[in-house]
């Protein structure tokens, strides 16, 4: 996940929660990611399909991989 920079009204918004299987919906609609809220809306980040590549080559695949990448 990258710092949130610039506008983000036209990007998608996910939970920090969200499993690589929601992330790859939204993002196929999203090109440039989609934003990354906690449970109180504080922007955490950026996802980018990037990103969830990288992940799912260190094997995030089970995982919430958007909260693992904001450890």
């Amino acid at each position: 996940m990258r710092p949130a920079k610039g506008s983000l009204t036209n990007m998608g918004l996910v939970s920090q929660d969200t499993t690589v299987n929601d992330l790859l919906s939204y993002l196929s609609t999203h090109e440039d990611g989609v934003v990354v809220e906690d449970e109180t809306g504080k922007v955490l980040g950026v996802v980018t399909a990037q990103g969830v590549i990288e992940a799912l080559a260190t094997g995030a695949e089970d995982r919430h991989v958007v909260r693992e990448a904001t450890k």
